[in-house]
């Protein structure tokens, strides 16, 4: 998930230890591919030690084992951490994206921005999203992403390259590499957010901040539930991020493209979505009970909103019927 990155920042967990945390800063960041590095700026700091793994440039094949290590959920799962593994599903990430590999190794809130190995212990991606209503399907993004922004603001010999790892089993390997592995503790006004990380990398949109409004509402015409996951309030875009489930009903639903956001009698109109159809083209499901995730895009509204409305205006069979967020 990502959020606003201000100046609050901590990292902890380096050499294991969770009760002291540095105050680091951004020095580079990749918007377009949610990248930054990070720099522990702090007085107390006196250095990682000798890194255990290397980075993997060239790019991974299909089939390839990889696992992942990383803190999700720290408030119900803890702070110690947690690897899942899986293979590399795709070389392409959501709707293609060359950017993104597709991997199996399931991820929750919180792996964001950690890393993914290969079997040898080398990173070979940046974990940033997983792909909601789908089991076991995540991406991450690929380390020659990483490399571009280094170079593209001079950052020379900031990454690790003799890998001492490669010839442990894999129990070895976290054993060796979890004190590596830092969390990240981001924190702003609206809400504080927590993500996983190495020391070169951190998954963040500076532009933004997320507010969650979790809501439901029955939709039009059918048995089925919208609800409204999250709210990001950005500053060149609104998004609102929903789940609807189809219920038994009704067998597609659409958007309509004079949809808007209502705040103190200003509209902010729709501007595009993503993994639904503006109408008048509709999105299908394919069974009962199917959940899908879609996100719209309104022109940005003051991040000093306290509510909204949002409206989808017309006479189509499926609509929102005015929703009050607040």
């Amino acid at each position: 998930m990502k959020t606003k990155f201000l100046s609050c920042t901590k990292v902890s967990g380096i050499n294991g230890d969770f009760t002291k945390s540095y105050q680091a800063s951004v020095v580079a960041t990749d918007k377009m591919n949610d990248l930054a590095i990070l720099k522990i700026n702090d007085n107390s700091f006196t250095g990682f030690g000798t890194l255990p793994y290397s980075i993997r440039w060239q790019m991974a094949e299909v089939g390839d084992d990889v696992f992942v290590l990383g803190y999700p959920l720290t408030q119900t799962m803890g702070d110690e951490i947690k690897l899942t593994n899986g293979i590399i599903s795709s070389r392409t990430g959501f709707q293609g994206d060359a950017s993104l590999y597709q991997m199996s190794a399931p991820i929750q809130p919180g792996n964001s921005g950690g890393p993914m190995f290969d079997n040898k212990g080398n990173v070979i991606g940046i974990v940033c999203a997983q792909h909601r209503g789908t089991e076991n399907v995540g991406y991450a993004i690929k380390t020659s992403y990483l490399k571009n922004l280094a170079e593209s603001f001079s950052l020379t010999n900031i990454f690790p390259t003799n890998n001492t790892v490669s010839t442990l089993t894999l129990s070895g390997q976290v054993k060796k590499l979890k004190n590596y592995v830092y969390l990240i503790k981001c924190s702003s006004s609206a809400e504080n957010s927590e993500l996983a990380t190495s020391h070169t990398n951190k998954s963040v949109t500076e532009s933004a901040i997320i507010v969650n409004k979790p809501m439901v509402r029955s939709a039009s015409h059918s048995s089925g539930t919208i609800r409204i996951n999250s709210i990001m309030l950005g500053k060149d875009f609104t998004s609102v991020e929903i789940i609807l489930n189809k219920g038994h009903d009704y067998q597609w639903c659409n958007i309509d493209k004079n949809t808007y956001l209502s705040v103190n009698g200003r509209h902010y109109i729709l501007t595009g979505a993503n993994g639904i159809k503006i109408a008048p083209e509709k999105t299908y499901f394919n069974y009962n009970e199917q959940e899908i995730t879609f996100t719209l895009y309104f022109l940005p509204i003051p991040t000093s909103t306290i509510s909204m409305d949002l409206i989808e205006p017309g006479d189509s069979n499926w609509k929102f019927y005015g929703i009050k967020i607040k």
